[in-house]
């Protein structure tokens, strides 16, 4: 795979998707936080 020097397409997708997941977690997490905190008080 990296006798090449450059990753297969699909090493590229999956690479995009986890990011994609990891950034959308560290968005929502905050946001779910601020908003259990409005909905108690």
């Amino acid at each position: 795979m990296l006798i090449s020097g450059t990753p297969p397409a699909y090493a590229w997708l999956f690479a995009a998707i986890f990011v994609s997941y990891v950034v959308g977690d560290c968005i929502a997490i905050p946001f779910r936080h601020l908003l259990a905190r409005e909905s108690m008080a």
